[in-house]
């Protein structure tokens, strides 16, 4: 799992904009790649700051407050000359519907200097850090903000805290905590001036 200097590193690098923004979006907002892949333009509300999610692992349709990234988006939106609703929110470089692979989001760490072994190695029991990852750089932020176990858990549709026993409360204190830049403060600048 990226620590949350190395999340706000990949957020603020020159890597891929779209990459950067999902990347973003994820660790702030909990969802999972696949889900944050299916947003279009017309499940935002960008005027109030709230995301619908109408297909999850769950089949229980949500809409939140966006917590963190509702600026970024409204800059990316307007960068994009605004799209319509049934356009992909998350397009690459050259304007394509962004299917990222967690191999693709491992390349675009290293090409942004984010080295850490831990972040690309395989071991006995872990894997190389991917978007799943991201939730749970979510999940530890959550916790780091005061919120519950329960809370984070369940914002992010992980599971229930008894199927996780613990392991994100267990990761945030092995990793530590320096905080998720709130308004992702590299992206906000970027597409401001683009």
């Amino acid at each position: 799992m990226p620590t949350p200097i190395e999340a706000n590193a990949f957020v603020a690098s020159e890597e891929d904009l779209g990459l950067r923004i999902m990347a973003g979006f994820v660790a702030r907002e909990g969802l999972g790649h696949d889900e944050a892949e299916r947003l279009t333009w017309g499940d935002l509300d960008l005027e109030h700051g709230i995301v619908r999610l109408d297909e999850n692992k769950t089949d229980d349709p949500r809409s939140w407050a966006l917590r963190h990234v509702a600026q970024v988006l409204r800059a990316w939106y307007l960068g994009r000359d605004e799209p319509g609703d049934g356009e992909p929110l998350f397009v690459d470089e050259d304007g394509e519907h962004l299917r990222v692979t967690a191999a693709d989001l491992r390349a675009a760490y290293r090409a942004a200097d984010l080295e850490r072994g831990e972040m690309h190695d395989v071991g006995p029991a872990t894997l190389p850090s991917g978007f799943h990852a991201l939730r749970g750089l979510f999940v530890a932020d959550a916790l780091a903000r005061g919120k519950s176990e329960t809370w984070a858990l369940l914002a992010a549709e992980l599971a229930t805290p008894a199927e996780w026993g613990g392991r994100f409360r267990q990761r945030f204190q092995v990793v530590g905590h320096e905080g998720l830049e709130p308004s992702a403060n590299g992206l906000r600048v970027h597409c401001s001036t683009n």
